[in-house]
This record gives structure tokens, sequence and C-alpha cells, in this order.
């Protein structure tokens, strides 16, 4: 699955007010969020797997990327707008892992010719 990244984000005030290394964290994070299928959210446990620090988190809801929030299972962040902005990219990879799955069902299931 792919994430969507602005190609304006090196400009937007939001991003500017962070350190280079929330920087890291909110890209590197966003591919995490991708991958375990979180829905944005980032728990604090999984910062050092993520190569940061609570204070990078920290300066990304201070500045706004983020927002502080909880789940199930503990304290976290959350990635702010993920629903609404990587929706599409979410979705177009659930559509073309049923395709992949249906043309894997259809070849099994061809009968045999002999």
């Amino acid at each position: 699955m792919f994430t969507r990244v602005d190609d304006r984000l090196h400009d937007h005030p939001k991003f500017l007010k962070c350190s280079l290394s929330a920087r890291g964290l909110w890209i590197t994070a966003l591919s995490w969020v991708g991958d375990k299928l979180t829905d944005g959210f980032v728990p604090h446990s999984c910062l050092g797997r993520l190569g940061a620090r609570k204070r990078d988190a920290d300066r990304l809801v201070e500045a706004g990327p983020w927002g502080r929030g909880g789940r199930e299972g503990g304290p976290g962040d959350w990635v702010h707008d993920f629903g609404g902005w990587d929706k599409a990219a979410t979705h177009a990879e659930g559509r073309e892992r049923a395709g992949q799955k249906r043309a894997r069902g259809v070849k099994h299931r061809a009968p045999r010719r002999g």
C-alpha cells in the first residue's frame, strides 16, 4: 500500500514548526499506520520502534499535524485528518487486494482439460 504525501508538505506552516526528527517521525508513522491499518493512531509504545522519542510526538501535537488521544491498549496520538485525506489510497488498496483474491480464486477453480 502507498501513503500519499502532499508535494507542498516541505512548505506547510505546521510542518515547518517541527524539528527534523519530528518530521521524520511523521513520515515514518504514516508508513507504519498504513501498514498496520490503525486508522491513523500511533501508540506511544511504538515510538522507539519508529526511531523517535516522545518529545518528537509532543512537537507534532503542539504544531498541529497530530492530535493527542488514546485507544484501547494505551495512550498515543492520531495523525490529523488521516481518514479524510488517505481514505482514497486505502480504498484503492482494498479494491486491488480483493481483485487479486478473485483472480486467484478463478484460476484455482478453472476446470481441468484433458
